[in-house]
C-alpha cells in the first residue's frame, strides 16, 4: 500500500484522533489534571497495579486501604489496557490522562466501525462517531472511568455480535470475545449486565430471521457460535471472575440493593433540557433532582434532529427499529422514579436488581438513538433534496423556535450582564452562575448554529452542505464539551506539571511500612492540589481507611458493633505483640468500657484451647518488626522472652499462607477480621505469602486463552501475507 493510498484508508482514524485531542484539549495537552473519581480513586488504584507490576508481583493485595483486601477483585486489575501502561511506562498524572483521551478516540472509532458496517457513508459515520465522542454521556461522566470504558467497548461489540448474526464465522466469535474480555474487566459490571439483554434480544431477531427463511443449518452454526462466544468469554475473564468469587463471602457486596438505590440518580426530565443546552444542567442540582456526572444527555443538534425525522418516517429496516426500541425502553428505564419502568425492570427482570444509578441505562439510549440518527441520514443523503427538504426544515426551524423561546423566557424571568458573564463565568467552574444564564448563553450559540445551518441548507447545493455539515457537528460539539468539561472533567486550577513534581516524592517500590500507631495514618495533610484521597497508595502507608467499596464486612461489623474496640485498635503500629487474650462473646462487654487496653486480643472461645502456648503479656525485651515487606507477602521478626502471640493488623483472607521457622503455622482470625500468629519463646522468622486457592490456574487459562483469540483475530493478516507470498513467488 502506498504512503497516499494509507492515508486516504486511516484520514477518518486521524480525523477521530483530532476530535478527541480538540474537543479535551485541556486533558490532551497534559495542561490540567483530571478531577473527582478519576483523580481520588482511579488514579491511586491505577498506579497500585502498576507499581506491583513493575515489582514484579501480580496485582491481588491491597494492604494499604482498610487494613488490606484482595485488590484482584475488582476487574480492573485485570485490565489489558491498563497492564500495558503500567508495565511499560507506568502510572503519574500524564498517564492517567493519556489512559483518558485514548478511550475517548477508541470510543470515536467503535462508533465509526460500527455505522459502516451498517452500511453509512463514511462523512455520516464520522458525523455519529464524532457525536459518541462527546456525547452527555462521556462529558458528564467522565470522572466514571470504568462507565466511559464501558462506552469505548461497547459499538465495537454491538459491531461484531451484528457481523455474527450476518456473516457467521469464527473470526467474529475471537473478535467478540475479546472485546467482550475488555469490556468486562475495564468497565462497570452493570454495562454488562444490561448488554447481555441486548445481545439476547439481537440473538432471538437473528434465529427468527433464520427460522423464517428456513434455513435451519444456519440457526444451528448461529446457535453454536453463540454457544462457543460466552465460553470464550469465560475462559478469557477466568482470573478476574475467580478473583471476585472468592472475595463475596467476605462482603456485603453482591447481594442487590434496594429499589430506591436502584433509582438513585436518574437522568431527571428536568435534565432533558440537556439535549439542547448541556451547559444548563451543571448548576442547581436541586432542581435537576440529580447529580452532576448523570444530568448530561447531549447527543449533538444535527443528530437529534435526525432521532426525530426517524420517529416521524418509516425506516425499513427492522433490526435498526429493534436497536432503537431497546434504547428506548433503557431511556424510559433511565428516568428512574419518574415513570415505573425501572421498578418494573428492577420486579421482574433477572439481575436488574443488582446495581444502582438509573441513569446507567441512558448509555443504551444514547448508542441506539445514534445508531436510528445514522441511519436516518444515511436515507436522507440518498433521495433527492426535493422529497427530503421539508421535514427536515420544518424540524430544524421549530427546534429554532423551541431554543429561542426558552433562551428570551429565561432571559426576561432572570435578566443578567451577557458581556460580563462572558467574561468572567466561561471556561471555568463558577459557583456564581446559574442555570438561567447557563440556559440563555447556550442558547444563543445553539440558535446561530441552527440558523447557520438552515441558511447554508437553503443557500448552497445539497454536496455542498453536506461537506460543510461536518465541520458544523464538530463545531456543535466541540463548544458544547468546553463549556461543560470544566465541571465535570478537569480541575481548572489545577496544573499537571506540580501534581507531577509533587509525585517524584512518592517511595519507589515497596518499603517497609512505619510503626507508628494506625490512628496516626490519615489522608489529610498528605496530599497536595487535587491529591488528597486515598494517598496511603501513594506514600505505601498501612491504613484503616480510604476511599474503596471492597470492604471487609468482619471489619465494617466491627466499626460499626465495637467502636471502642477498633478504636483501640488502631492504637497499635501494624504489627504488634499480643496483650490479654479475651473470648470473643466478652467484646459487648468490653466495647462498654471507658479504657481499654490497646493490645487486648479476642478470639472465638474454642480458639483459646487450640493454641499451643499460652501467649503472655510482653516483657521489656519482646519486640516484633517487618524484615521485608511488599503487597505479595512480608517477613516479620520476633524476640519473646516467652511464647506470644504476634497480631498483624492485615484481613483475615484464606489467601494468606504463613510459616514460622520455615515451618507451616496456623492463622487465627483475631479481633472478628484480623491475624494471629503463635510463637514460642526465642528468636524467630513469620513469612506471610499471598497465594489464594485458583489465581495461577485462572491466570494460565486467561493467558492461553488470549493467546488464542490474538491468533484467531489474526488469521486475516496471515491469509494476506500467504497470498502476497505466493503471488511474489
Amino acid at each position: 500500500m502506498s504512503a497516499r493510498s494509507f492515508f486516504k484508508v486511516n484520514t477518518p482514524y486521524l480525523f477521530l484522533l483530532i476530535t478527541a485531542v480538540v474537543g479535551f484539549w485541556q486533558v490532551a495537552s497534559m495542561q490540567y489534571c483530571l478531577k473527582y473519581d478519576m483523580i481520588d480513586i482511579i488514579y491511586p488504584w491505577r498506579y497500585f497495579a502498576s507499581e506491583c507490576l513493575k515489582n514484579g508481583l501480580l496485582p491481588i493485595w491491597n494492604p494499604y486501604q482498610y487494613l488490606g483486601y484482595p485488590i484482584g477483585a475488582d476487574p480492573a486489575s485485570w485490565y489489558p489496557v491498563a497492564w500495558i501502561i503500567g508495565f511499560f511506562h507506568g502510572y503519574d498524572i500524564y498517564a492517567i490522562s493519556f489512559e483518558f483521551v485514548l478511550h475517548i478516540f477508541l470510543a470515536g472509532i467503535g462508533m465509526y466501525q460500527l455505522l459502516r458496517f451498517l452500511g453509512h457513508e463514511a462523512r455520516i459515520s464520522l458525523i455519529i462517531a464524532m457525536a459518541y465522542m462527546m456525547s452527555g454521556f462521556m462529558v458528564g461522566n467522565a470522572q466514571h472511568f470504568s462507565w466511559v470504558v464501558s462506552a469505548t467497548w461497547l459499538p465495537f461489540i454491538l459491531r461484531y455480535y451484528l457481523a455474527l448474526g450476518m456473516q457467521g464465522n469464527l473470526l467474529n466469535v475471537f473478535r467478540l470475545s475479546f472485546f467482550s474480555f475488555l469490556f468486562i474487566t475495564g468497565g462497570y459490571l452493570a454495562f454488562a449486565l444490561i448488554l447481555g439483554y441486548l445481545l439476547l434480544t439481537l440473538y432471538i431477531f437473528f434465529l427468527i430471521r433464520f427460522l423464517r427463511n428456513k434455513n435451519r443449518t444456519e440457526a444451528l452454526r448461529y446457535t453454536a457460535l453463540n454457544l462457543l462466544t460466552p465460553a470464550l468469554v469465560v475462559m478469557l475473564s477466568a482470573i478476574p471472575l475467580v478473583a471476585f468469587s472468592s472475595i463475596l463471602p467476605f462482603m456485603d457486596r453482591g447481594g442487590g440493593v434496594t429499589l430506591a438505590q436502584a433509582q438513585f440518580c436518574p437522568l431527571s426530565p428536568q435534565s432533558l433540557v440537556s439535549l439542547i443546552s448541556p451547559f444548563s444542567v451543571v448548576r442547581d442540582m436541586e432542581f435537576f433532582d440529580t447529580d452532576l456526572s448523570t444530568s448530561n444527555f447531549y447527543l449533538g443538534l444535527i443528530p437529534l434532529v435526525f432521532v426525530v425525522m426517524f420517529l416521524l418516517t418509516r425506516p425499513g429496516k427492522p433490526l435498526i427499529i429493534l436497536i432503537f426500541l431497546f434504547g428506548l425502553v433503557c431511556f424510559l428505564a433511565s428516568l428512574g422514579r419518574y415513570l415505573p419502568v425501572r421498578e418494573w425492570l428492577y420486579d421482574y427482570v433477572p439481575m436488574m436488581n443488582m446495581f444502582r444509578f438509573s441513569s446507567i441505562f441512558r448509555l443504551f439510549a444514547l448508542t441506539s438513538f445514534l445508531v436510528a440518527a445514522g441511519f436516518t441520514m444515511n436515507e436522507y443523503v440518498k433521495e433527492e433534496r426535493s422529497k427530503k427538504s421539508k421535514p427536515l426544515l420544518i424540524l430544524i426551524i421549530a427546534l429554532i423556535v423551541l431554543t429561542g423561546s426558552l433562551v428570551v423566557w429565561q432571559y426576561l424571568a432572570h435578566p443578567f450582564s451577557l458581556p460580563s458573564f462572558f467574561r468572567n463565568e466561561l471556561l471555568v467552574f463558577s459557583i456564581s452562575s446559574t442555570r438561567h444564564q447557563h440556559l440563555v448563553f447556550q442558547g444563543l450559540i445553539q440558535v446561530t448554529v441552527l440558523m447557520v445551518i438552515l441558511w447554508l441548507y437553503l443557500a448552497y447545493r445539497e454536496k455542498t452542505f453536506h461537506r460543510v455539515l461536518l465541520w458544523i457537528v464538530l463545531a456543535d460539539l466541540t463548544i458544547a464539551t468546553w463549556l461543560n468539561t470544566p465541571y465535570t472533567v478537569y480541575y481548572r486550577e489545577f496544573k499537571t506539571g506540580p501534581v507531577k513534581e509533587f509525585s517524584r516524592s512518592f517511595p519507589q517500590g515497596f518499603p517497609i511500612p512505619s510503626m507508628r500507631p494506625l490512628n496516626q495514618v490519615r489522608d489529610e495533610g498528605n496530599g497536595f492540589g487535587p491529591l488528597w484521597r486515598n494517598m496511603h497508595m501513594f506514600r505505601k502507608d498501612i491504613a484503616p481507611d480510604g476511599i474503596n467499596p471492597y470492604v471487609f464486612k468482619s471489619q465494617q461489623m466491627l466499626m460499626d458493633t465495637f467502636p471502642n474496640i477498633y478504636r483501640a485498635l488502631l492504637v497499635n503500629p501494624p504489627v504488634y505483640i499480643a496483650g490479654r487474650l479475651i473470648p470473643e462473646d466478652s467484646m459487648k462487654f468490653f466495647n462498654n468500657l471507658s479504657l481499654l487496653p490497646s493490645r487486648s486480643v479476642f478470639l472465638p472461645g474454642n480458639m483459646l484451647h487450640e493454641i499451643p502456648v499460652t501467649p503472655a503479656a510482653a516483657e521489656p525485651g519482646d519486640s516484633v518488626w517487618f524484615a521485608s515487606f511488599n503487597p505479595g507477602g512480608m517477613v516479620i521478626k520476633t524476640r519473646y522472652q516467652e511464647a506470644g502471640m504476634v497480631v498483624i493488623l492485615q484481613n483475615h483472607f484464606p489467601g494468606w499462607k504463613a510459616t514460622v521457622d520455615n515451618r507451616p503455622a496456623n492463622i487465627m482470625k483475631v479481633n472478628t477480621s484480623f491475624m494471629g500468629i503463635s510463637v514460642p519463646a526465642g528468636d524467630h522468622e513469620i513469612r506471610l505469602e499471598m497465594k489464594p486457592a485458583g489465581y495461577l490456574a485462572a491466570l494460565f487459562i486467561t493467558a492461553s486463552s488470549l493467546l488464542l483469540v490474538l491468533c484467531g483475530m489474526m488469521i486475516p493478516v496471515f491469509r494476506r501475507n500467504l497470498s502476497l507470498l505466493i503471488r511474489l513467488k
